[in-house]
């Protein structure tokens, strides 16, 4: 009953937003909202600084479709059980606003030394210099990424809103309001490539990241030191469901092929892959409430090689493709973009330890701790072990997943216990990634 009245109310104010009177009124919810959150920052001594990110900071945003997204920062030097509490107490009053304020959005929290390491790397860290202090004392350095991101940063940011955020809407139960959210989704990711989009479609999505794709490989041609990996996988059939989406999708003309990658019994994705991007809204429109990932041939190179190098093992023994000849990219990853791609990740994942340790879900999902110490054996070993968690003894701490899983079960019950587990192998992460990047 309430996500319904949130709805119409939502409805009511994107049809309202461009008449007089409702075009300032509209716009009052959110600054009672910003004002609020601000007053409750107030109330803690734990926080140093607390910035409004994203369109909100610039002016760029629309009553009723876009969200309020905030960074606080704490003080170093708090003890694990001081964090804790803090964030226990802070996270309840923030659910308590959001529940009358639902226009309140993400919360990421983090400490002065983490942000200086977070606003290092990928876009949205070198567009921290744009966000709005609302609370407290800067912690920004002057002139920090005062020159144009990399095209490397851009595409990452463009594809990890697309295969995160877009591929689920389209995913999803469609609606007016869910029309709306994927167009202004899409106009997004459009402008992160500097895509001069006319209608702010999912086509236009897949031209802007083919085009830029297309280019950064072709930038990055010189051969390199392979990545190293320690594959552990063993093959997995496919499933008859599988089969029967692979089946629609081959008697599509616009289809070139569709690859199913198992990455674990319950869970893998479908990547289909096509020559136009002109062609993804029929398949979307056709294949509504499957979630697909559609891609082009020069996507599929980059997904592989640079967004998800991680996964490029999985191609040779957990991957199906539907006409038997797979495109899958035949160029392994690089050295150097397998290390990038799991620091950038580590590096991004890190805010959330501190909101996922209160989540139901954590008690039972230990993969969030696991796959920190898989990356804190990469960076101290150089090879990645890729295999079913259940399979894998993690030989630079020398433990199995089964003792990670006791471990981390017996902590269940005390909330605590559980967020300074996860809070170690995190900090040892960051640390080991601050002495390789920093030349400490």
């Amino acid at each position: 009953m309430q996500k319904k009245a949130v709805e119409s109310i939502r409805k009511a104010t994107i049809i309202t937003n461009g008449v007089w009177p409702f075009k300032t009124l509209n716009r009052l919810p959110y600054t009672l909202a910003m004002e609020l959150f601000k007053r409750l920052c107030r109330r803690f001594p734990e926080i140093k600084a607390a910035y409004l990110r994203h369109s909100q900071a610039l002016g760029g945003w629309t009553p009723g479709l876009s969200d309020i997204d905030y960074t606080v920062i704490i003080h170093e030097g708090l003890s694990a059980k001081q964090e804790y509490l803090f964030h226990e107490k802070f996270l309840k009053d923030y659910v308590r606003l959001k529940t009358y304020l639902p226009m309140s959005g993400e919360v990421e929290v983090m400490t002065v030394g983490e942000f200086g390491l977070w606003s290092k790397h990928g876009l949205r860290g070198r567009m921290s210099n744009r966000w709005r202090l609302i609370h407290g004392q800067d912690v920004r350095c002057n002139g920090c990424h005062s020159q144009e991101p990399p095209l490397n940063e851009l595409l990452e940011e463009a594809f990890g809103l697309y295969e995160g955020y877009l591929v689920p809407k389209l995913a999803g139960r469609r609606s007016w309001l869910l029309d709306l959210e994927i167009e202004r989704l899409s106009g997004k990711i459009c402008g992160i490539l500097g895509h001069q989009s006319r209608t702010n479609s999912v086509k236009e999505v897949i031209a802007a990241l083919d085009m830029s794709c297309r280019k950064f490989i072709g930038e990055n041609q010189t051969l390199q030191e392979p990545a190293k990996y320690d594959v552990r996988l063993h093959e997995m059939p496919v499933k008859e469901c599988i089969r029967g989406i692979q089946d629609a999708l081959a008697a599509m003309d616009e289809v070139r092929d569709a690859i199913y990658v198992g990455l674990s019994e319950s869970a893998g994705i479908m990547l289909v892959i096509v020559e136009k991007p002109t062609t993804s809204d029929i398949i979307f429109e056709k294949f509504q409430n499957k979630y697909l990932i559609i891609l082009t041939e020069s996507m599929l190179e980059y997904y592989f090689r640079f967004h998800h190098p991680e996964m490029f093992p999985y191609l040779s023994c957990r991957a199906e493709s539907m006409n038997g000849n797979s495109l899958s990219p035949k160029t392994p990853p690089s050295y150097n973009a397998l290390k990038d791609s799991q620091i950038f990740n580590a590096v991004r994942s890190s805010v959330l330890y501190r909101s996922y340790i209160t989540a139901e879900r954590v008690d039972e999902n230990p993969h969030y701790l696991l796959s920190y110490t898989s990356t804190l054996n990469y960076l101290r070993t150089g090879t990645l072990i890729v295999g079913d968690l259940e399979e894998i003894a993690f030989e630079g701490d020398k433990i199995t997943y089964d003792e990670y899983v006791r471990l981390y079960k017996s902590s269940s019950e005390d909330s605590f216990g559980r967020y300074n587990l996860i809070k170690q192998v995190v900090e040892e992460v960051l640390h080991e990634i601050g002495s390789k990047t920093c030349g400490g």
